[in-house]
């Protein structure tokens, strides 16, 4: 069998492997059941087999950086899809300020103030709002804007990412504001000297924030499905007499479903995020460089279907 994610790992830089991705027509075939596809239907289809499953949905898109002033409306659309479909109540739409418009510069009042109607109209049919983990330079501009709009949207969540040195603190913070906080282990580059380096270190540090977020008051939603660090958050939340309801795991679509079904059965809640849009090959790299078992996964499913 052919090991994808070592071919793949031989090329220069991501752009690179974006461009190998996208010349494998058998590529997009193969990554269905990790990217279902590009449109707000073939998500809302995913979605409705992981409710089937028992866990809830947390729904992503990735545009083309040439599509991106059209997002907001894809999110309006994604909104309406899911409730058309009976599929609102208790979804989480993840949404990038990125996208919004902070990285073409546009001013963190009118992304707020975007972010606040999505927030609106997902309320109106039972869907919540989560901010995407944002690169360091935008990450104190979306803890402001969170931290705007927090008072009239207490649901809206936040995504800090474990490896930069400063979310332990961050979560400490957002822990006493009483905050719904997405945890990924790492959620872009960022220069050395703000963040870990390193596996080990960086699951450290993300132990540390499970720590910071189950002995506050936080909402954890924590995006791992590694075993180990699944493991130690049901042991903190023990230490921290948390009730199963209080917080959730997250993993994605696709990855370790047995896993997922496995904690389901034991009472524990679990998300699942439904990528979906035409960067499709931009998100498949990341996880190359960040979860290199899930293009292991990826290569499986090409050669053996």
């Amino acid at each position: 069998m052919v090991d994808l994610s070592g071919v793949l790992g031989l090329l220069p830089n991501r752009d690179a492997v974006v461009a190998a991705l996208e010349r494998v027509p058998a590529t997009r075939d193969a990554l269905s059941p990790f990217v279902p596809g590009e449109s707000v239907s073939d998500a809302v289809a995913a979605a409705r087999d992981v409710l089937l499953a028992g866990m809830s949905v947390a729904v992503v898109h990735l545009p083309e950086p040439a599509a991106r002033e059209s997002v907001g409306r894809i999110h309006e659309q994604t909104i309406e899809a899911f409730a058309a479909a009976h599929l609102a109540e208790g979804a989480d739409l993840l949404v990038d300020l990125a996208d919004l418009g902070l990285a073409r510069g546009v001013e963190a009042a009118l992304v707020a103030e975007d972010v606040a109607a999505l927030c609106g109209a997902a309320e109106l049919v039972g869907m919540t709002v989560t901010l995407a983990a944002l690169s360091h330079e935008h990450l104190d501009t979306g803890l402001s804007v969170h931290a705007a709009l927090i008072t009239d949207h207490p649901d809206l969540g936040v995504t800090l990412s474990a490896h930069l040195l400063r979310s332990e603190a961050d979560c400490g913070d957002l822990a006493r504001a009483g905050a719904r906080v997405r945890l990924v282990r790492q959620g872009g580059v960022a220069p050395k000297g703000l963040v870990f380096i390193g596996a080990h270190e960086i699951d450290k540090a993300y132990i540390r924030c499970m720590r910071q977020l189950m002995a506050g008051g936080a909402r954890p939603i924590l995006a791992t499905h590694d075993p180990r660090l699944v493991e130690i958050a049901a042991a903190l939340a023990v230490r921290s007499d948390r009730d199963a309801s209080t917080y959730s795991f997250q993993f994605p679509l696709g990855v370790r479903q047995d896993s997922a079904a496995e904690l389901v059965s034991t009472g524990s809640q679990v998300g699942v995020l439904v990528p979906f849009g035409a960067d499709w090959a931009s998100y498949v790299s990341q996880q190359i460089a960040l979860k290199p078992d899930v293009v292991g996964q990826a290569a499986r499913a090409a050669m053996g279907r």
